[in-house]
């Protein structure tokens, strides 16, 4: 993908100013059209450059469910999302690294079950353990397995940039991992606006289930 990203640049260009065309630089990590690059293009164009790249065709299906997503909230019941939980979290399985959290990997692995709660734990940022955990396995395995090229990493800056969520990038770019098919139970919660809507039970690595409760 070596001449993508001056062709990216050439699709781009006439949506900008003089002066912004030639300064345009989309290799530059701080250019603010790698968040949003596909926001100024018409639609014609983004499918043009969604298919420039490897994988042209599911990229531009997903980037069309990304924008679906943001018109349309799926609402789904508690078991629906209590069986998203525990595909999301098997899919967490398949990706933890060595050196993370043993305790955490240890709970991940003998989870005895996953249950619907009946009303939503609200946690201060940052606090809900199991969710900042699977965050950050998702999003160390990101920077880890995804090539290291600049066209590529545009995608990534306009998923995260979109959506504020890390499963979504993945699922966007999974096709350019060696594993697949890990990402698609976390896209659709957030489909359904319930992404942390999942925690341990009394929110610490020594208990042995999760709970789950679905918005209403």
């Amino acid at each position: 993908m070596d001449d993508l990203i001056e062709k990216l640049e050439e699709i781009l260009r006439p949506y900008l100013s003089k002066d912004e065309q030639t300064s345009l630089d989309l290799s530059d990590d701080d250019c603010i059209y790698r968040k949003f690059y596909f926001d100024k293009l018409s639609k014609d164009d983004a499918k043009k450059a969604l298919l420039l790249y490897p994988h042209g065709e599911k990229l531009y299906s997903k980037y069309l469910e990304i924008l679906e997503g943001f018109k349309n909230n799926q609402s789904i019941s508690d078991s629906v999302l209590c069986d998203l939980v525990g595909k999301h979290l098997s899919a967490i399985v398949t990706i933890m690294q060595k050196d993370e959290d043993k305790e955490a990997i240890n709970f991940i692995l003998s989870i005895k079950e996953i249950k619907a709660s009946d009303s939503l734990e609200s946690f201060p940022m940052g606090k809900n353990i199991l969710h900042k955990y699977v965050y950050g396995t998702i999003s160390e395995f990101l920077l880890n397995e995804l090539p290291d090229d600049d066209a590529l990493w545009l995608l990534y800056d306009w998923s995260l940039e979109k959506s504020k969520w890390l499963t979504v990038s993945g699922y966007f770019l999974e096709d350019f991992i060696d594993k697949t098919n890990l990402f698609k139970a976390g896209f659709e919660l957030w489909l359904s606006r319930n992404n942390n809507h999942f925690w341990i039970e009394g929110n610490s690595f020594k208990n042995s289930s999760v709970l789950c409760k679905a918005w209403s």
